[in-house]
């Protein structure tokens, strides 16, 4: 049997199925996923590094489909976020994109304490404070002390509403984070009626599946996206690579100082990730 080491250290037994999602993710059809997957395993040893294999498919991936060269991996390009405003503003943005109306940043007044929320989403008979959390570094679990946070505000807010210090009635609270969650912080969560969408969470439909399906990527999707330009796009409100494409690149390099030919070949790549 091959184990594989994971990034936290612990070994667990390799899974081909990993290795098709990850290929499907980059962009592979599911003939290629699965051919690419018999490359790889003709090369596995026990204890190879997970960050090894993910590094043999993506150049398999890249021989199918080159564009996969103008990209990084999703999840570093979402460690590459900014906490604050950039992985808001994402957030807040891929809740519209699916369906929610969405409100920003709101400090309100709770029974105890005055309370920032990460957003307002409503849906149907939904009120849902959102929290928004992100860790640069996108191994780094999310731990017990967010989802009891989380519980302590909604109840202040849901409080203070019954009072009359603010003018929103929460039904729900809603974490959104870009790394997993602890099996404790889990626990909580579900036993606090708190719900969570987050790296491969829920197991059906985590956050990275919805970006992936709705080609909602960050605009450091694209490598060529420096940190400076990320800080730059970033400062002018550009998170997603859509708003790219639907920018008028004239008046962004005059609003931003990055120069119009360089913003070209941005809209260039970006099309040929979400359009093909």
């Amino acid at each position: 049997m091959i184990r594989v080491r994971k990034f936290d250290g612990s070994l667990e037994a390799y899974n081909r199925k990993k290795i098709v999602a990850f290929c499907l993710r980059m962009g592979a059809s599911k003939g290629e996923a699965k051919a690419i997957a018999d490359r790889v395993e003709g090369r596995l040893y026990d204890k190879i590094q997970t960050k090894n294999i993910l590094q043999m498919a993506r150049r398999y991936v890249a021989r199918y489909q080159p564009k996969v060269r103008l990209r990084r991996d999703l999840r570093s390009a979402i460690s590459l976020l900014r906490s604050k405003p950039d992985w808001e503003l994402f957030v807040q943005h891929l809740m519209s994109e699916i369906g929610f109306e969405v409100e920003g940043n709101r400090i309100l007044r709770g029974k105890c304490v005055e309370n920032e929320v990460d957003g307002v989403l409503r849906k149907n008979a939904q009120t849902i404070m959102l929290e928004v959390k992100h860790h640069a570094a996108p191994h780094t679990k999310t731990r017990l002390d967010i989802p009891r946070e989380v519980r302590s505000i909604f109840e202040d807010l849901t409080e203070g509403f019954t009072l009359g210090y603010h003018d929103i009635d929460f039904t729900d609270a809603l974490i959104v984070c870009n790394t997993k969650f602890t099996t404790e912080a889990k626990k909580y969560a579900d036993c606090r009626g708190i719900g969570r969408l987050s790296w491969k969470d829920p197991a059906e439909r985590g956050l990275e599946v919805i970006i992936e399906e709705e080609k909602f990527y960050p605009i450091t999707i694209l490598r060529e996206v420096d940190k400076k330009m990320k800080t730059t796009l970033g400062d002018n409100g550009i998170i997603v690579l859509k708003q790219i494409i639907d920018a008028d690149l004239k008046k962004l390099a005059a609003k931003t100082g990055i120069r119009e030919e360089r913003l070209e070949g941005l809209e260039r790549n970006a099309r040929k990730l979400l359009v093909g």
